[in-house]
């Protein structure tokens, strides 16, 4: 369903057997595998870490994993299956794609609850939100929604003032489709 490589040659995949398997170009078969309770529909290495990893699945539990020791370091129960999961760039944020268009911010350490972002229409068809399917970090981008509205970083920037100054310079735009942020 999902894979992510690490910037040292190793892969991994999600897997629709409950399975994240992981990989390294240099050998021909699996590595390590990661069980778990349910689907896994996301995976992705730490950016700066490739001892650690995450994943997320149709249990609702997005984890950080150990691959060392091959066992889940941290936790956090989302309210919904988790359908894109990824770090932000810097590390700071694991990033939380929902079924019904929420996304989820959590603070790496310990994956603390940060802040949501309802990626939806406010009327029509689209005002429930659609399943999150792919979360992406771009530099120097703005985006757009798909009826055509435009989220400016001064949209996000006021949401998110009054939690912290880390996301205030970040600018998101979602789609039924995607997630896209820029960041400043």
């Amino acid at each position: 369903i999902d894979f992510s490589w690490s910037s040292t040659n190793f892969l991994l995949s999600a897997s629709l057997d409950k399975t994240v398997r992981l990989y390294h170009v240099s050998r021909p078969s699996c590595l390590q595998i990661f069980q778990h309770a349910d689907l896994v529909t996301s995976v992705a290495f730490h950016p700066r870490d490739d001892g650690y990893f995450l994943s997320g699945g149709s249990d609702k539990k997005l984890r950080v994993w150990s691959i060392l020791d091959g066992r889940v370091k941290d936790w956090a129960q989302a309210p919904e299956m988790i359908t894109a999961a990824r770090y932000t760039p810097d590390a700071r944020f694991v990033v939380a794609g929902l079924l019904h268009g929420q996304v989820y911010f959590y603070d790496v350490d310990g994956l603390k609850y940060y802040t949501q972002i309802a990626c939806r229409n406010r009327h029509g068809s689209q005002k429930e939100g659609k399943k999150v399917t792919g979360l992406t970090f771009i530099r120097g981008v703005s985006g757009h929604e798909n009826d055509g509205s435009n989220n400016s970083s001064d949209g996000f920037k006021r949401n998110t003032e009054s939690k912290r100054e880390e996301l205030r310079n970040t600018s998101v735009c979602a789609s039924q489709f995607s997630l896209i942020t820029e960041e400043d």
